[in-house]
Order: C-alpha cells, then structure tokens, then sequence
C-alpha cells in the first residue's frame, strides 16, 4: 500500500512538473533587427512624402495564446535617419508645396524613437506563415534642433505584418506601420496664391528578421 501511495504521488508530481514546464514554455524571448522605408503623409497630395530609410532593433516577449494564436510586445529602438534638403539656399528644388519646417527637421538630424507594439499573431495551419495585427506606440526622443517637428513627440498607429518562419528560431518579417497620430498641421499659402490646410500622419514599411532567444 505504502509503494501504491509512493508511485502514485511520484506520478503525480511528475506531470506537475512537467506542467509547469509547458507552461513557462509558452513565454519566449527575441531579438529583431529591420530596415525599410519610412515616410509622411499628408491629406493633401500636393505635398512632398519626405521619404527616409529607418532602422529598428528590438526585444520582444511573446506568449502563447492558442496552438495558432500568440500575443507579442516589447521594446524597439528606431532610427529615422536624415535626408538632403528640398531647399539649395533659398531655392525650393523638390516637388509640391515647399514646407520648411518640416525640411528642415528630416535634413538636418537623424531621429530616434522608442516604440512599444501590442501584436496578435495567427499561425496557419501546417505552414510556416503567420499574420499580425495590432498598435504601435512611439515615443520620439528630445534633440537640440529648434523648431524640430518631432522632437519629444508621442504618437500611436496600427500595424500590420506577415512573416514566415525559415528555421526553426528564425523568422523574416514586413510590417506597415499607419500612423493616427497628427504629427504636424497648419495652414499655408501655396504657389497659386490659395491658402491650403494640412495634416501629416507618420508611415513606414519594415523588412525584418528575428531570433528566439530559447528553444521551444
């Protein structure tokens, strides 16, 4: 009886054990690393998109909802670097209505910002691909630049991505980030000599690979 007693509770604390190690199991760590292209839009297209290239280096956690479903944030670091002016001295070169503010931001520094992403995942089935959906916060870091349009800026945004997973801790990704956030708004007067108002939301396209830090 006693030996019953014994294999029954040895049993016993063996499947907890293993329990409790599926279920640490379902929190994973990584690291990610992305470039692509990142731009500003505007309600009105008679304006200059102000393109750059950003770059992204990220954390991530990630936990495990479902066998399809997981749920990922973490904190990234960005990089919107700087372009060549639209304006040589006191002539405007580019295309669209000239905006000197915001030239002047996008040429004179390159740009950091902290974002923090809250992302649903579905995994489909018997493939390697997955879907993302979710929202993005970002934080845009101080800079000595006067009059700088980004400078200690918060905004928020929805992001979208795929990915497909090429081994077994490796992942590629591309996510497009919509900003909701007016960055920058005004009125100006335009070459036509007709006052235009204006809004401008941040956008941005990144290419992505990423490595978990355990196995599953």
């Amino acid at each position: 009886m006693r030996l019953l007693v014994a294999l029954f509770i040895g049993s016993l604390s063996q499947t907890l054990a293993q329990k409790d190690a599926v279920e640490e199991k379902k929190f994973s760590h990584s690291i990610s690393l992305g470039m692509g292209r990142t731009w500003f839009d505007f309600n009105n297209r008679n304006f200059s998109d102000y393109a750059a290239v950003e770059a992204r280096l990220g954390w991530g956690i990630s936990r495990q909802l479902s066998e399809r479903f997981s749920i990922r944030s973490g904190l990234s670091l960005g990089a919107r670097a700087k372009r060549s002016s639209d304006f040589d001295g006191q002539f405007y070169t580019g295309s669209g209505i000239p905006l000197p503010n915001i030239d002047e931001t996008v040429s004179k520094l390159t740009h950091f910002v902290l974002e923090i992403p809250l992302v649903v995942e579905y995994s489909l089935i018997r493939t390697p691909i997955g879907f993302q959906f979710g929202l993005r916060g970002r934080d845009w870091q101080a800079t000595y630049l006067k009059g700088d349009i980004l400078r200690s800026r918060k905004e928020v945004g929805l992001t979208v991505g795929i990915s497909h997973k090429l081994k077994r801790r490796i992942t590629a990704g591309l996510e497009m980030y919509y900003g909701l956030t007016k960055m920058y708004y005004g009125t100006i007067y335009a070459t036509s000599g007709n006052l235009v108002d204006f809004s401008m939301r941040n956008r941005s396209i990144i290419a992505s690979l990423s490595y978990r830090l355990q196995k599953k």
